[in-house]
């Protein structure tokens, strides 16, 4: 691999045998951004370095990016990765990342999940009392976090967290 991928680590065998192992025992399809993840260090710059020298659509650098990006993959975060890039890129980075520990839960919060909408939408916030502008996008920030670190519960729990994010924006504007 030497000659286009200078890259390679050393131990680029291994991990990629552990992929591979990994693929089998989960009975998960080959993804073409991992098994090249496998041979490279774990490194967002390298990433996007080599997925240009090797031709790869935006789209393609951007996932192979996000992959190696973030703090590593569990059972408390696979889900958020998930939301914020694709269930692929989620299930990629635990297959590659995840401790073996917790990889068997961090798989299993993927299986039938699918990534939900955010529910709430600026409007809905203006309408219940918040001036149009900024502290409207802050406040729908704030709710869907506490949504996502929540593991995205149903719609009456989501306007909870709306109704005290949006009296705690309203507190924040008349102090400030």
């Amino acid at each position: 691999f030497a000659a286009f991928l200078p890259e390679v680590k050393d131990e680029a065998a291994q991990s990629l045998d552990r992929l591979y192992s990994r693929e089998k025992v989960y009975e998960i399809s080959p993804s073409l951004p991992a098994r090249i993840l496998s041979l490279l260090p774990r490194d967002a710059d390298i990433a996007q370095k080599v997925a240009m020298r090797l031709k790869l659509s935006n789209a393609m650098r951007a996932d192979m990016v996000a992959r190696v990006s973030g703090e590593p993959p569990s059972a408390d975060n696979i889900r958020a990765i998930a939301y914020y890039q694709s269930i692929e890129c989620a299930r990629d980075a635990a297959m590659l990342f995840a401790g073996d520990a917790d990889l068997s839960a961090t798989i299993a919060m993927l299986k039938e999940w699918s990534v939900p909408e955010f529910p709430i939408k600026g409007g809905e916030l203006v309408s219940r009392g918040l001036p149009i502008g900024p502290l409207v996008a802050q406040t729908l920030k704030t709710i869907e976090g506490k949504w996502i670190s929540e593991d995205f519960p149903p719609i009456i729990r989501v306007k909870e967290i709306a109704d005290q994010a949006i009296a705690e924006a309203t507190l924040a504007s008349r102090k400030a």
